[in-house]
């Protein structure tokens, strides 16, 4: 039996964040260049198990909801390795890794129309609405005291083009710890009109607190646009 030892060579998915800190990640090379982990080991392990790995991502990747699921592939990349530390192109073999994942809801998003009893009563004769964008634990059986969804961006899509006259980041402060409070205030507006180039709209906006659901749902906005941006998409994404 050839008892040299094994490169394995991974592409990472685009989606994918590399982070050495996670866990069997130490003995990992990351090549930000190329997206790929490297690492070598002796070929009895290798003959038995390919070497763990951890990754996290960067909030793109599409992920579809339990019982179904979402299917990640990955090239692989095995090479021998000679004693003097080169490797043995003749023996090198091409295959796929195949990660499963799916989620269970724990976040949810609601668009509403703020007004006279949620009607469609325009804020002025202009015609403008104010609409409240609101992210919250999932309604359904309640999380245990203390547990937290985290999100790191809200996309609106309207049913066309649309002026953008105003904003508001509005939160409950009761449901937040001071840091994650803090942490908030670190996000972007940005706007689109083709999904894909996006231009900033403003940044850092400071949080509003309100302490009941009246002032929560009340039908105004704290900043004005005096020459309101036009696009087909608009996001809130918090750089956290």
């Amino acid at each position: 039996m050839d008892k040299r030892k094994v490169e394995f060579k991974i592409t990472l998915p685009a989606t994918a964040v590399w982070d050495p800190s996670l866990p069997n990640n130490s003995n990992w090379t990351y090549n930000s260049t190329d997206r790929t982990i490297t690492q070598i080991v002796d070929r009895g392990l290798a003959t038995v198990v390919q070497p763990p790995f951890s990754l996290k991502w960067d909030g793109n990747q599409p992920v579809t909801l339990a019982p179904t699921w979402t299917k990640i592939i990955m090239q692989q990349v095995t090479t021998l390795v000679n004693d003097d530390g080169t490797l043995d192109n003749s023996t090198r073999r091409s295959g796929e890794l195949y990660y499963h994942v799916s989620y269970v809801r724990r976040i949810r998003i609601r668009k509403s129309l703020l007004g006279d009893k949620g009607n469609l009563v325009p804020r002025d004769a202009d015609y403008k609405y104010n609409y409240l964008v609101s992210v919250d634990q999932f309604g359904g059986t309640r999380p245990q005291t203390a547990s937290s969804v985290t999100f790191r961006m809200i996309e609106d899509e309207p049913q066309a083009r649309s002026l953008l006259t105003g904003y508001e980041l509005r939160v409950r402060p009761e449901r937040f710890t001071a840091t994650e409070l803090a942490k908030l205030s670190h996000n972007k507006l940005i706007g689109s009109d083709n999904g894909t180039t996006w231009t900033t709209i403003a940044t850092n906006i400071t949080p509003v607190q309100v302490s009941n659901a009246t002032d929560y749902r009340a039908n105004s906005v704290s900043t004005t646009l005096h020459t309101p941006p036009e696009y087909r998409y608009f996001r809130h994404v918090m750089m956290i």
